[in-house]
């Protein structure tokens, strides 16, 4: 009797906890990165060159709460006061995993500004805004994916330049292979996007990207440029059948209350 209770107790334990979608972490790489640099030089009344510029970078491994902000800036001067290029960078990256969810956003940004006469002018950068998220989803679900991608240039690419940003996500599992509108392309417009989809079981992998590479040179006076490159994305997932719990906790109890009573019904007999 006692042994049945048990068996019985412990089979509803495991209908309480079947079916529940659960995201259970592999493995997560997220990285921001940049680096660059500017130059201004000038042949009169001799030939000087001045130069500066920026590096840095910052990972993550852990899943969970995250956020990261990194700026750069390079500044280099001519001969004359006011005869100068400037550029500045920002990479942020946010997100969060739960066990049912996964949230991620990203913006990339760089800027410049000329001022002055100066015979030659070069800036360039190359920077990263990247993350991997490999998991196992434990039970078939339905998956909401929401969010935006967008890239744009304003001023990059004169005569020797060009701005080259990537800008969108991907994700693949079992019999599924998804991305952004326009993942390996330059979009000079936001979009938006909304999917609904039925996931089975299996190990997927969510990559999301913000990358920028910039480069600028013969600039007139006054000449100034921006490019940037910004993602957003919920992602919910949601058991294909929630666990009626209001079902199998009250039977739960009433298997325990029903055990306890047999349990005492017997004392009297084992003494």
């Amino acid at each position: 009797m006692v042994r049945n209770f048990c068996l019985a107790t412990a089979l509803l334990f495991l209908m309480a906890s079947a079916g529940l979608a659960d995201i259970v972490p592999i493995s997560l790489s997220q990285d921001v990165n940049g680096s660059g640099g500017v130059l201004v030089c000038r042949y009169y009344p001799a030939f000087t060159c001045d130069s500066g510029g920026f590096d840095f970078d910052a990972s993550n491994s852990q899943p969970g709460p995250y956020s990261v902000n990194k700026t750069g800036e390079a500044e280099a001067s001519g001969t004359f006061p006011d005869d100068s290029v400037a550029e500045t960078v920002q990479v942020q990256q946010s997100s969060d995993e739960t066990t049912n969810s996964i949230f991620v956003k990203m913006s990339t940004i760089d800027q410049y500004l000329h001022q002055g006469a100066s015979y030659l002018i070069g800036l360039d950068s190359e920077l990263g805004n990247d993350y991997s998220f490999e998991f196992n989803l434990t039970s078939a679900s339905i998956l909401h994916l929401v969010g935006s991608v967008s890239h744009s240039n304003d001023g990059f690419g004169g005569e020797a330049g060009g701005s080259f940003g990537h800008t969108g996500f991907r994700l693949a599992g079992p019999g599924i292979e998804l991305g952004s509108p326009c993942p390996l392309c330059d979009a000079y417009y936001p979009t938006s996007f909304d999917y609904t989809l039925a996931l089975n079981p299996g190990v997927f992998t969510l990559t999301a990207f913000a990358d920028e590479k910039d480069g600028e040179s013969n600039l007139f006076f006054g000449d100034s440029g921006a490019a940037d490159g910004e993602l957003s994305l919920n992602a919910l997932f949601t058991p294909v059948v929630p666990e009626p719990r209001w079902v199998v906790f009250p039977a739960l109890l009433l298997a325990i209350g029903i055990g306890g009573a047999a349990l005492r019904k017997r004392k009297p007999a084992d003494l």
